[in-house]
């Protein structure tokens, strides 16, 4: 080999390097964001079971919708998701995941 054949070989090398170190820098971020667990405290004010969501007047003021899902876990509860409805204007925590602009309820503890 060359000398200018060995020095492009190190800079394709070096070049390659960089690419993928600046793709894992962006990706990495991206993937903790996507699936991270976020919370919302708030109102209960409606229960819709036949389309699975229900919607909470946030501490902040602000009605926020969530989906659930027969794998969502409610505490201080009873019957478990189906006992929502009868929950109506109680203190809520909410887990939830959001994907696409919607938020999936993990877990839903009732407060008061």
């Amino acid at each position: 080999m060359t000398r200018s054949t060995v020095g492009l070989q190190v800079n394709r090398v070096v070049l390659i390097t960089l690419l993928c170190a600046c793709v894992a820098s962006t990706l990495v971020p991206l993937a903790q964001a996507v699936g991270a667990e976020k919370s919302a405290s708030g109102e209960l004010l409606r229960v819709d079971s036949d389309a699975k969501t229900f919607t909470i007047k946030s501490d902040e003021g602000k009605e926020m919708d969530f989906y659930y899902s027969d794998q969502t876990v409610v505490v201080g509860g009873e019957k478990g998701v189906q006992g929502l409805s009868s929950k109506t204007g109680s203190k809520l925590e909410v887990f939830y995941t959001e994907a696409e602009g919607k938020f999936q309820a993990v877990r839903i503890e009732i407060k008061s």
